[in-house]
């Protein structure tokens, strides 16, 4: 399958997986094996991808829902067509953040956009300013007087 996201996924998982990672109930235990392989919104749904739904008012939405993997509340689920994998959860969002980092855990930690690591020459870190080590400056941020930047922050331009 071609890749239309901004990040590549670093693997795949199935709608099984999610019992793993804390979803309540397989509402559509048929879709067991059905593959994860996106993030999308509800207006934006794919085969392929999971989708999360909350709110009452987005019940009308569901039932136009293609062949993916909708984690909802117990309420919801009914509201669902018949080709979507239904999980619930107690907090949809929560679970789709997970699986976000599961697919995608190069977003879980900042990187530089212009490559540097640690201090840039080019960056103005004002000398009352503490950082821990392992972070990043890069060439034209401005760090004040009196911050405190904890390890593994990246701070670009403006």
């Amino acid at each position: 399958m071609t890749h239309h996201g901004f990040f590549k996924p670093s693997g795949v998982l199935s709608v099984a997986d999610l019992s793993a990672m804390g979803a309540e109930t397989l509402a559509t235990p048929q879709y067991a094996d059905r593959k994860i392989e996106f993030l999308d919104s509800i207006d934006t749904a794919r085969a392929g991808s999971v989708v999360f739904a909350e709110a009452k008012d987005q019940a009308p939405k569901l039932a136009g829902l293609p062949d993916c993997t909708l984690i909802c509340t117990d309420y919801l689920a009914p509201f669902a067509n018949e080709n979507v994998a239904v999980v619930t959860a107690k907090r949809p969002q929560q679970l789709f953040a997970k699986i976000g980092r599961k697919l995608f855990p190069e977003t879980v930690h900042p990187v530089s956009y212009c490559g540097e690591a640690g201090l840039s020459k080019h960056a103005v870190i004002s000398p009352s300013a503490r950082l821990e080590a392992n972070v990043t400056v890069e060439a034209g941020a401005i760090v004040g007087a009196d911050v405190e930047i904890g390890s593994g922050t990246v701070i670009g331009p403006c």
